[in-house]
């Protein structure tokens, strides 16, 4: 896990350089009143899907670092 925001910037570029020609280029097609979902400026549907990815990661990240904090107060009790 990186800690850092570049993945964030990454697929928001990612999520602008391929979705948003298609709908301002006119491929795809949003219908009228359903532009809260689709929206190339503010939609739904992919603020929802990031944050979800966000959340999985941040969980799977939280995960490793208890995993790694455990293994190292592990004491190892010697026997003399």
């Amino acid at each position: 896990m990186t800690k850092s925001i570049w993945p964030l910037v990454l697929m928001h570029m990612t999520e602008d350089a391929l979705v948003n020609p298609l709908i301002l280029d006119g491929y795809i097609k949003i219908a009228q009143g359903k532009e809260f979902l689709v929206s190339p400026t503010a939609d739904i549907i992919t603020t929802i899907l990031y944050l979800m990815v966000g959340l999985l990661l941040r969980t799977k990240r939280k995960k490793l670092e208890r995993e790694i904090v455990s293994k190292s107060t592990t004491t190892v009790i010697v026997k003399v």
